[in-house]
């Protein structure tokens, strides 16, 4: 057994027919299961804990009642309430290789609920990009992150990957409340045309956004290549500058985006 912590988000329509389909076709295998039990420490947090059970011999199912009635199953033997065992599969179609497949059986709503894996510091963009939408990527870079900063993955699925191509950060923008500062836009963007090399300027909605171009576009690998480049690198530079320009109160967007060579 082994204490896990997955992130799962809802199947789409056609992602459930699929699977649905697999199952009856005998082509989806149940590998492990996920048992929810109170944490026997009622003052530790969390108060409960999610625990992966792998199976010796992976389990077979050969229809939607099947599932159900061998996850009933695991839940009299661990005597836990409808909902706490959650079944881990694995579809036999190669469209869906890199999902593993939830079932809840107190859950109908979640059946067959694609689970993506986790997303590692120090796996390669090119592969997360593949894997996850834009927005979870740059939510996990996100979360090592001071709030001052955020990141744009403007970089796409390409299928498949031209062969030469590297992922690399050459643009910023510099975000600014309109609300808190009382000059201009086209003060500003002397005052920052003077330190930074703008590309444009516009106001959306309650922010003035100046785009902007690194003085060298650092490339980038891993969500932790992201991370170091914002905090060590960019992110201080740019602070000292507007600073100097005695501009306060301005948040910091980086744009991950694709060098073709």
């Amino acid at each position: 057994m082994l204490n896990v912590s997955l992130k799962a988000r809802a199947a789409q329509p056609l992602e459930k027919a699929i699977i649905i389909n697999q199952i009856q076709l005998g082509c989806f295998a149940i590998q492990s299961y996920l048992l929810i039990q109170a944490n026997p420490s009622p003052t530790s947090t969390p108060q409960y804990l999610k625990t992966q059970v792998i199976l010796s011999v992976p389990y077979n199912p050969v229809s939607m009642e099947d599932t159900m009635n061998y996850i009933s199953q695991l839940e009299k033997i661990h005597g836990v309430k409808p909902g706490n065992v959650i079944a881990v599969g694995e579809s036999g179609l190669s469209d869906l290789y890199d999902r593993d497949v939830l079932i809840n059986r107190s859950q109908p709503e979640m059946l067959a609920a694609a689970c993506e894996q986790s997303i590692d510091d120090e796996d390669s963009l090119f592969e997360l990009i593949e894997r996850f939408e834009p927005g979870e990527i740059e939510a996990k870079i996100q979360s090592h992150l001071s709030p001052i900063y955020s990141v744009s993955m403007n970089a796409k699925k390409e299928t498949p990957w031209p062969l030469k191509q590297l992922l690399f950060m050459p643009h910023y923008e510099i975000l600014l409340p309109v609300q808190s500062q009382t000059v201009s836009l086209e003060d500003f963007s002397s005052r920052i045309s003077q330190e930074f090399d703008v590309l444009s300027s516009e106001t959306v909605g309650d922010q003035m956004r100046f785009y902007c171009a690194a003085e060298e576009g650092q490339y980038v690998s891993t969500v932790l290549d992201v991370v170091y480049i914002v905090h060590k690198m960019y992110g201080p530079d740019i602070r000292l500058r507007l600073a100097h320009q005695g501009i306060i109160g301005a948040s910091i967007c980086f744009h991950i985006d694709v060098l073709y060579c």
